[in-house]
């Protein structure tokens, strides 16, 4: 009489999974295409052992952004300073979690629009000028003023007005104003001779 023993045959499986373009090895081949992997080993008393692995990728991060700002701004992408409008790509590492992909997209405002405008440019000294700008937002004068406003320039100037609009981005524009001196007229007596007879 003849005793036949079986020896367990095992199975296992197990779950798996990789960032997008990265590759592990399962059995001795390296993989990197997600799907279901098997790789037999055989035990120590001689019976196989089936080993399946059903790999995924793990979800990576993208990140689509929009930047707006003024022209002469400039916004802090990638570890780098950026004035110019453009579409930059960033990747952020992680040891533990797949990379994370950022497209920031930077859109510049339109630069607002001012005309710095004087009733007139050419005075004699004593004359008021009503200084105003033509843009929308809000008007400061290098004079401190805002808005239109009147002055007796007393000497040549250049006036600056900055306008900032509601996005706050700004801009400027000079007028000038040439004060002309008063001229003295000097009327003499006529002088008289005399008459020697």
């Amino acid at each position: 009489m003849y005793s036949i023993f079986f020896q367990p045959h095992y199975f296992y499986y197990s779950d798996d999974s990789i960032c997008n373009g990265d590759s592990i090895q399962l059995g001795n081949i390296w993989r990197k295409d997600p799907g279901i992997y098997y790789d037999t080993l055989t035990s120590v008393s001689g019976c196989d052992s089936v080993l399946g692995v059903s790999l995924s990728f793990k979800d990576s991060t993208h990140i689509h952004r929009k930047i707006y700002k003024c022209n002469e701004d400039s916004v802090f992408i990638g570890g780098n300073w950026k004035t110019t409008p453009g579409i930059y790509y960033d990747t952020t590492y992680s040891s533990v979690l797949c990379d994370s992909f950022i497209t920031t997209e930077v859109i510049n405002y339109h630069v607002p629009s001012i005309q710095a405008i004087a009733s007139n440019q050419t005075i004699c000294e004593g004359d008021s000028v009503e200084f105003s700008g033509i843009g929308s937002g809000t008007k400061i004068w290098n004079t401190g003023q805002i808005g239109t406003f009147t002055l007796v320039p007393v000497q040549t100037d250049t006036y600056e007005v900055t306008i900032t609009d509601s996005n706050g981005c700004s801009a400027s524009d000079t007028v000038t104003v040439y004060v002309l001196p008063l001229s003295l007229i000097h009327i003499s007596e006529p002088t008289r001779q005399a008459e020697i007879s």
